[in-house]
């Protein structure tokens, strides 16, 4: 069946709980645009109606409760940062209550919950958990089946009690061999929150299948990474295309229509403060997706890297920024550094 008969059949297709995914930004998509529609629309249960409405609304708050993966979603360029993005770009100003930690699991998440999130009047909270639950248990720390349910199922009561609104997210692949033992124990935990998710009448993103399409799909003729990280940073963590295959799945979850994707994602990729680049002592020299893109590319040709490049320059733009309000250095710095790096990419491309 091709794309165009797959979108049409996608479109009489209604699934009663909002599931949705999509693939990775245009210069990193596993996807050709068609298959990329095709399965976007066929997980998201069809076409949405005119009168759907995007679920979050200007001026509300939005919990992102998780583990490392939504710690390290923190970041410039992760998926809490682009979801908050994209909502801009529709008009919504939302603020990010980010609650990541490491290591931990449901039953974490729930010692953390009140103070974390329900404390702050969150209106909205996504959860993302399981990972650890699974992923600790030969350590001793991890969660069964059955108690992982009752610690969902408690997190969920209580924040619908203070009128938070509930986002489930399946977890991220175990490692991008879809059959491998550890995807075999997670999908039980999988199945629960589709489950529960379509009990309760929660938004469901179901992230596992986006990554798991999209895995299933060959890469586009130009991927060169490795056969293991096309989205996946190292079997757990999701890399880039990982970070924004996850947003694109929440936001179609919560109703931000996909034909509006081609001017979020342009926006994503032109954010001056999009990505970040560490450059020591923990400081991160913020420039856009594109920048970085394009110096990857040099750094490939001049066998470099772009974080031994973006360093070379933010040490030139703090002694410049130096010469002026020593204690607004950083400031300067960074205000500096884009400009920096178009300037490096004109002469490098010649």
């Amino acid at each position: 069946m091709n794309s165009n008969n797959l979108i049409r059949k996608a479109a009489q297709i209604n699934r009663p709980a909002p599931r949705a995914t999509v693939c990775t930004m245009n210069r990193m998509a596993n996807l050709g645009l068609g298959a990329f529609l095709a399965i976007i629309l066929f997980l998201n249960g069809g076409l949405q109606g005119a009168d759907s409405a995007i679920l979050i609304r200007n001026g509300q708050k939005i919990g992102f409760m998780g583990d490392s993966i939504t710690e390290q979603a923190a970041a410039p360029s992760g998926y809490i940062n682009l979801v908050i993005g994209a909502l801009k770009v529709e008009g919504i100003e939302a603020t990010a209550i980010p609650a990541g930690v490491s290591g931990h699991t449901s039953g974490n998440m729930l010692s953390r919950l009140t103070p974390q999130i329900l404390s702050k009047n969150a209106d909205w909270m996504t959860l993302s958990c399981g990972v650890n639950d699974v992923g600790m248990q030969a350590k001793g720390r991890g969660v069964d089946l059955e108690g992982f349910k009752k610690n969902v199922t408690a997190m969920v009561e209580q924040a619908l009690a203070n009128k938070t609104q509930v986002v489930l997210l399946t977890t991220t692949p175990l490692g991008e061999d879809l059959e491998n033992e550890r995807n075999a124990q997670i999908a039980p935990y999988n199945e629960f929150l589709r489950s529960y998710a379509n009990e309760k009448h929660l938004v469901l993103a179901d992230v596992n299948e986006a990554f798991r399409e999209a895995l299933k799909t060959p890469p586009a003729p130009d991927y060169s990474g490795g056969p293991d990280k096309r989205l996946l940073a190292d079997g757990t963590h999701p890399n880039q295309a990982g970070q924004t295959l996850m947003a694109k799945t929440i936001l179609l979850a919560l109703k931000v229509p996909p034909s509006d994707f081609s001017k979020i994602e342009k926006d994503w990729m032109e954010n001056p403060q999009g990505k970040g680049v560490k450059v020591g002592g923990g400081t991160l020299a913020l420039i856009s997706q594109n920048q970085y893109n394009a110096l990857e590319k040099l750094a490939g040709e001049k066998h470099l890297t772009v974080r031994g490049i973006v360093g070379e320059l933010w040490e030139k733009a703090l002694a410049e920024a130096k010469d002026g309000d020593p204690g607004k250095a950083a400031g300067g710095a960074q205000a500096k550094i884009g400009p920096m790096v178009d300037e490096f990419i004109k002469n490098g491309s010649h």
